[in-house]
């Protein structure tokens, strides 16, 4: 699980998700737009840097959120994380630990859209009912996913 930044891409499709399992090496594209409202961060801190440099500092803090869920995530314990916060949904993988590694499924919520919704949104108000699941679900090692995020954190300083 790889993290890939577009620097020619808008805010809207500048960052990649790669999961080498897929049989077709696709990519998830993520909505970094409202990313900073879900995490918190300040833009006006950053109106000297470009658009390129806030992208890296959306992904840095993107990656840094999913590895402390995956980092904290118990055997058999269930957690939802963020994918894509589009102008007309929310895109989450449920998540589930068990023996052989991680359990993905992909689900989509319309009560949300990315720019209202926010992390105590997602511990607090949200609403598993309202999801709707996707075809995608899959299993992939921790150590996969925690090696893949490691990398798109190496890879980031590079970038700008």
């Amino acid at each position: 699980m790889r993290l890939i930044v577009d620097l020619l891409g808008n805010r809207h499709k500048d960052l990649f998700l790669k999961f080498d399992i897929f049989p077709t090496n696709e990519l998830k594209i993520i909505d970094s737009y409202y990313w900073s409202d879900f995490l918190n961060i300040n833009l006006e801190n950053f109106e000297e840097y470009s658009d390129e440099k806030s992208s890296q500092i959306i992904a840095t803090e993107i990656i840094n959120y999913w590895k402390s869920i995956f980092e904290n995530l118990e055997k058999n314990e269930i957690k939802y994380f963020p994918i894509d916060l589009s102008d007309e949904y929310v895109s989450v993988f449920q998540i589930k630990k068990h023996k052989l590694g991680i359990q993905f499924e992909e689900f989509i919520t319309q009560k949300f859209s990315g720019w209202n919704f926010n992390k105590s949104d997602l511990l607090e108000n949200f609403d598993i009912e309202s999801l709707q699941p996707t075809k995608t679900k899959f299993s992939i090692s921790e150590q996969n996913i925690i090696d893949g995020l490691n990398w798109s954190l190496k890879n980031l300083k590079n970038v700008v």
